[in-house]
């Protein structure tokens, strides 16, 4: 199997799709109805890896937690559309995706029990100062930003999602079979997203609608984020959390930050360009 970095890569590659996919399906419609498309679609793309699964070790409080994990991640990927959807690709991306390691790492370092050396920690530090550079753009300031309630809504995504892959990196380590965790967590979000529309807006004729009016881009961004999360299963094998999550975003941040200013015509490319490069080295050094 390739090294834990190379397939963590891989996978800020397709989270890097399927996030612009989403930003670009995101501009004319609701974020809520298309995550809750997204999630039933992402309940039935998993199961080609039926073959690869195995039943060993789950019993049901196995099961509690995976659903647990399930419920914490539908809630972030909820609130992380609607940060896409109402702002630059460009400039939420480095947030919506960074600010959760720092959680991560405080989680790990005393659920997990992951520990790392001094200049790790100094990388991850210069990754979220990155960050936070690329987050001023010169138009509106981060308290001008928190008057929008971005802030409120990023700090809520960021806790709910560093939870959630705690949780998933705590699954990986009692020998859960990665495959077997896939299929039953995106059977739960699936299940969390129907209940949650049904609640909320129409039911499953929102979701109906919204996979009749849309199939190829609900369809490619599923598989390109089923793909993403089998890859970073498989490193989590691997690595520590606290490592694996900063360097998946990191290279998912360049990526989607260079290609959404491209496409989606975002300002300020060359300072994020900059910033990206500065991202790159301190995940570098934060696997050696």
């Amino acid at each position: 199997m390739l090294q834990w970095y190379y397939l963590a890569i891989l996978a800020a590659i397709f989270t890097a799709a399927s996030t612009l996919i989403e930003k670009y399906a995101l501009k004319e419609e609701h974020a809520t109805q298309y995550s809750a498309s997204l999630s039933v679609i992402g309940a039935i793309v998993p199961l080609v890896f039926i073959p690869f699964a195995t039943l060993a070790n789950i019993n049901l409080t196995t099961v509690v937690i995976i659903y647990l994990s399930s419920f914490f991640g539908s809630w972030a990927y909820l609130v992380q559309a609607r940060l896409y959807k109402h702002s630059n690709i460009s400039m939420s991306t480095p947030t919506v995706n960074t600010l959760p390691n720092i959680f991560i790492v405080i989680i790990a370092f005393f659920f997990l029990g992951e520990k790392l050396q001094l200049f790790q920690y100094a990388s991850i530090v210069v990754l979220i100062a990155a960050t936070y550079l690329m987050f001023l753009n010169g138009k509106k300031s981060l308290w001008g930003k928190a008057k929008t309630g971005f802030i409120p809504m990023l700090i809520n995504s960021s806790i709910t999602s560093a939870i959630a892959w705690a949780l998933v990196k705590y699954i990986l380590n009692i020998n859960v079979n990665p495959f077997t965790f896939l299929i039953i967590s995106q059977l739960f979000m699936g299940v969390n997203m129907v209940v949650f529309i049904q609640l909320r807006y129409h039911g499953l004729g929102e979701i109906k609608k919204m996979v009749a009016q849309y199939p190829m881009a609900i369809l490619s961004s599923t598989i390109a984020t089923v793909l993403y999360r089998i890859l970073f299963y498989l490193a989590l094998l691997g690595a520590q959390v606290s490592i694996a999550m900063p360097l998946r975003t990191s290279v998912f941040i360049v990526l989607t930050v260079l290609l959404g200013s491209i496409f989606f015509k975002e300002d300020n490319l060359v300072k994020r360009i900059l910033l990206s490069l500065i991202m790159i080295a301190a995940s570098y050094v934060l696997i050696l």
